[in-house]
């Protein structure tokens, strides 16, 4: 009996135990799922405050921005109407009845007459921003014309100002070496053999050339600020012109600084013929949209094809070199430096917006490109004297 009443109390004490850790388990259980519920409750609270704050601040921006267009409407009005009454719309000069009303002090209409009276003379200079994309240059972001071109825009300063007269001036003291070499140094027909007929003619070339690359860059600078159409067309007629004139560089400077050597003479032609024909090339393959992201560095790299027969021409004829050695030094320094400042945009690169105006690398690349023509005129002017000379082939 006493056996059997021990195993009953030591099975119900084992029974206790295992209830004892069943509940123990479902307590466990129900804290963990409590505090799961807690936290996704304290989530979603997180989340809809956070919506509803997003919402409220949306609201705040949507009626404050409501309210300001609200005031812009009423500025503009009065802005319009103000405008309405000038005589001359196009200059945007106020009459003498908008300067003359009796508009109180502190006004919108009093603030908006003053606005358009300061702004009457720089409304038609803008920012990148207010210009379309083929009128943008890197890193110029001021002084953009908002006009179509105009005759006073050779005289008013705009970020094409520089570019318009470092050309005009460079024009201007080309064609009066021309002259002057025509009237002082170019031999009459009688003293001229037939060589030198030919290379009379590429020098006078060359000139030409020379005039009318720098017109029409000119042309192009100004007429930059018209319709897309018209300025993709004088862009056409720059690049084509630097073509011809890098073109007229080879063929009137190759065959007679290579008087003396015809194998050479007929190398050095065919190259210029094969360098003219990658920049044709370059130029027709490109769209409307690319226009110049690859005829210019081909033009840059063209130029700088020129090293080579200089530098042959330079080792070779020693007359030459010391008359017009400096001169083709000067213009393979001025060349590489005009080439180095245009393709990495120095100086505009590193302080955009400071350079809008003046020394921006496209100035620079003029002023230098135009160094380079001048002494190339030179040493095509002191070859074509020397080559009258029997000492040129010794």
């Amino acid at each position: 009996m006493c056996g059997s009443a021990r195993e009953k109390m030591h099975k119900l004490r084992e029974d206790d135990t295992v209830r004892f850790q069943e509940r123990r388990e479902r307590q466990r259980l129900f804290k963990d799922h409590k505090t799961e519920a807690g936290k996704f409750i304290e989530e979603f609270d997180g989340r809809w405050k956070d919506r509803q704050q997003a919402l409220y601040n949306r609201w705040d921006s949507e009626v404050a921005q409501r309210v300001e267009q609200l005031r812009s409407f009423r500025l503009a009005t009065c802005c319009r109407r103000a405008m309405a009454r000038r005589k001359k719309s196009e200059d945007l000069a106020l009459s003498s009845s908008f300067r003359n009303c009796n508009s109180p002090p502190g006004s919108n209409c009093d603030r908006c007459g003053k606005v358009v009276e300061k702004a009457s003379e720089a409304r038609w200079l803008g920012t990148v921003d207010e210009v379309p994309a083929y009128q943008r240059r890197p890193f110029i972001l001021k002084f953009y014309r908002l006009e179509v071109p105009r005759l006073r825009h050779f005289w008013r300063l705009h970020n094409e100002f520089g570019n318009m007269w470092t050309h005009i001036v460079a024009l201007v003291l080309t064609a009066w070496r021309f002259l002057a070499w025509i009237r002082s140094d170019l031999p009459g027909d009688a003293e001229l053999s037939p060589a030198r007929s030919t290379y009379a003619v590429g020098v006078v070339g060359f000139f030409v050339a020379s005039l009318v690359t720098f017109a029409v860059s000119v042309t192009y600078h100004w007429r930059h600020c018209s319709n897309e159409c018209e300025a993709r067309c004088w862009l056409c007629l720059d690049i084509s012109c630097c073509g011809l004139l890098l073109l007229g560089g080879f063929l009137s400077g190759v065959p007679m600084g290579f008087h003396c050597y015809p194998e050479l003479q007929l190398r050095y032609v065919m190259q210029s013929v094969l360098v003219a024909l990658a920049a044709v090339g370059a130029f027709a393959s490109e769209t409307a949209a690319t226009r110049g992201d690859w005829s210019t560095p081909v033009l840059i790299i063209g130029g700088l094809s020129a090293l080579i027969p200089a530098l042959h021409w330079l080792l070779l004829c020693r007359p030459g070199r010391e008359a017009a050695g400096a001169w083709l030094l000067l213009v393979i320094f001025c060349g590489s430096l005009a080439s180095a400042v245009y393709s990495r945009s120095i100086p505009e690169r590193y302080r955009p917006g400071h350079f809008d105006m003046v020394g921006n690398s496209h100035q620079l690349w003029h002023v230098f490109i135009y160094g380079a023509i001048a002494a190339y005129s030179e040493a095509l002017v002191t070859v074509f004297s020397l080559t009258a000379s029997p000492a040129f082939c010794l």
